[in-house]
């Protein structure tokens, strides 16, 4: 059977049955017995009338039967050849709306591969087959709104008079499908542009009742929270009822980043990423095919082979492209990208994570972190939960959703440093981080990432210390940091950083203070020892969600920081762990000036370094110095 006809009959846990072949879009045995009495049919208006009662319950069946569309030779021909990233699309549509569930859908996708036409043929048949449905379709700029209007109007004017529903006061920006005086469908579609003040975005979809909403190129919208807003509550939660947002991606940290990451547990969209790759030919008239996101190779194959860069083997090896794929690439980028590499990924995605490329300047190089996504993708992590102890043993608790992320166990003999970038845990503010890094090995083994307060945190970056051999813990002591700070001294955790400060209050020369104050000064210092050590690959990385905010640090305004909707705060816990490692021969030598002899490695050693033997209370003025 054919795959995509098992793919679909499996939505529902049955395979529909026929005495004829059925079309792969077939699913119930309703529309089985539809297609077959309308093939069977001998009468023209009994043929019909199973086309209708069909069209209006299959929506792959109407598409392919009654639309049109102009194709990229500019002849008008039956929409019933879709590509590959056009089923997909369907496939997760007839997902929910077969199992009677309201279609969520979000799709990131390139550009130009006959999404907002192929959502455009679902939008018509939504509301052009149904009694009282409203729907509204937004775009993102004005030509783009009458565009899309005309492909609306070209999908009605073509379908059979005899299927054709009655309109009235049609406009530019409505089609309303009714009769005058009543007894038509009651149903219309609204296309217009997203609002571009924030009072009008607010204002869109509120107070109606829309059964069909459609966000094209959202992304490049204005005011997109006060629009989601407004459009949402007029949304019911009902079978038939159809969303689909769809956009190319307009940076790291804008709104599509963020819907997209938090889709589906916080939004509740499916999301559906397509890829230039999926869509190599493309349909033309008299059922041919031509070559879409591929071209012919100017030189025999054999020789072509032998130009193969090594980033585009690792694409081939990564993504199956093909040598045709390629050279479409080479020339996408030198043709339609002004030869800049990452404007071509931001505008043909591989992946999702390619697709956010950073609004500023990157501060991480692509290639490299292709590197890291490369790791990422074949290490995951050993286990995921939260660190506990009790009277006898500090071990690791296995939590689902849990913010540890252990990929290498604590090494007999091994020493770890542990950066620590605390947060107060506000809902709205930055996540706590802690980065474990192996001094032997010199890779990171270990994180733990939440929007936890500093008590939590603290306890976290404890228990993990102690976990790794008592490793030296380099805390942030700016702002929260030095709440951090305290509550590190109260669970009596000694082996902690120390930096030597210059005491200008007591004028006694340098004095030692605990943590490590990040400021105009030290930062880009912290910046450019983590960005060496990745440029370089001189250190492991397993972690997505390092890689995730380091594809969206970049210079914004002039300075080294996290997009909008980016967090950094793995990175600074990362570059605190490597300050340490820079520093750890500098703990060794003040060390063995304390004790007067040499120290082997080893716990008392290690304890030594980080005690400086107070006996008083801690007070501000030993972390923050001439900062407090």
């Amino acid at each position: 059977m054919n795959e995509q006809l098992e793919r679909k009959a499996s939505i529902l846990g049955t395979t529909p049955k026929s005495d004829i072949e059925l079309p792969r879009y077939i699913v119930t045995q309703t529309e089985a017995d539809l297609y077959t009495g309308a093939v069977q049919a001998e009468h023209p208006d009994d043929r019909m009338h199973a086309m209708a009662a069909l069209g209006k319950m299959c929506p792959a069946f109407y598409i392919h039967a009654f639309c049109k569309i102009r194709d990229e030779d500019r002849n008008l021909q039956p929409f019933n050849r879709w590509n590959e990233g056009q089923w997909e699309i369907y496939n997760r549509i007839a997902q929910a709306y077969y199992n009677q569930k309201p279609v969520r859908i979000v799709i990131l996708k390139p550009r130009q591969i006959g999404s907002t036409t192929f959502l455009g043929a679902l939008d018509y048949w939504a509301t052009a087959t149904r009694f009282r449905s409203n729907g509204i379709l937004l775009a993102h700029e004005d030509q783009i709104t009458k565009r899309i209007f005309r492909i609306l109007r070209r999908f009605h004017e073509n379908v059979p008079d005899w299927l054709r529903p009655a309109t009235v006061n049609t406009s530019r920006q409505e089609m309303c499908f009714d009769q005058k005086g009543g007894g038509g469908l009651d149903s219309s579609i609204f296309i217009d542009t997203a609002g571009r003040s924030k009072e009008v975005a607010s204002k869109v979809g509120r107070g109606d009742t829309l059964h069909l909403e459609h966000l094209s190129e959202f992304d490049h919208y204005s005011h997109q929270d006060e629009l989601l807003l407004s459009m949402q509550q007029g949304l019911p939660d009902v079978p038939e009822s159809f969303a689909w947002f769809e956009s190319t991606a307009n940076g790291a940290g804008g709104f599509m980043d963020k819907f997209w990451q938090n889709s589906p547990d916080k939004t509740g969209f499916d999301r559906i990423f397509l890829s230039w790759k999926h869509i190599p030919w493309r349909p033309t008239t008299g059922g041919g095919w031509a070559r879409k996101y591929s071209r012919e190779l100017p030189i025999p194959a054999k020789e072509y082979r032998d130009t193969i860069t090594v980033e585009e083997y690792e694409l081939i090896k990564d993504h199956g492209l093909t040598l045709n794929q390629v050279e479409w690439r080479r020339y996408s980028i030198r043709v339609k990208c002004v030869g800049d590499e990452d404007y071509f990924r931001q505008e043909y995605p591989l992946t999702d994570i390619e697709a956010f490329i950073g609004s500023g300047e990157a501060v991480f190089s692509q290639s490299s972190l292709r590197h890291y996504e490369q790791l990422a993708a074949k290490i995951e992590p050993a286990f995921i939960g939260r660190m506990k102890e009790t009277q006898t043993q500090i071990f690791a608790s296995p939590e689902k959703k849990g913010p540890v992320k252990i990929y290498e166990y604590p090494k007999p003999g091994y020493e770890y440093i542990l950066g620590y970038d605390p947060s107060a845990g506000y809902e709205s503010g930055d996540l706590a981080a802690i980065s474990v890094f192996c001094r032997d090995t010199l890779t990171f083994v270990a994180h733990y990432y939440a929007k936890d307060d500093v008590p939590i945190s603290a306890e976290q970056a404890v228990l993990l210390g102690q976990y790794y051999n008592e490793a030296l813990i380099v805390p942030d002591c700016t702002g929260i940091g030095m709440a951090a700070v305290w509550a590190l001294k109260r669970l009596d955790y000694r082996r902690l950083y120390v930096r030597r400060d210059i005491d200008k209050r007591s004028k006694a020369g340098r004095k030692d203070r605990w943590g490590y104050v990040i400021t105009a000064t030290t930062r880009p210092i912290l910046i450019s020892d983590l960005r060496n050590a990745i440029e370089n690959k001189e250190v492991v990385v397993y972690d997505k969600d390092f890689v995730f905010e380091a594809r969206r640090f970049a210079v914004v305004n002039g300075k080294e920081q996290a997009s909008k909707n980016s967090h950094d705060d793995l990175l600074f816990s990362a570059a605190l762990a490597l300050r340490g490692h820079a520093e750890h021969g500098r703990y060794i030598q003040r060390a063995e000036q304390r004790l007067g002899k040499k120290l082997e490695n080893g716990l008392n050693a290690r304890m030594m370094m980080g005690d400086m033997g107070y006996t008083r209370p801690l007070d501000a003025d030993d972390i923050l110095g001439n900062q407090w």
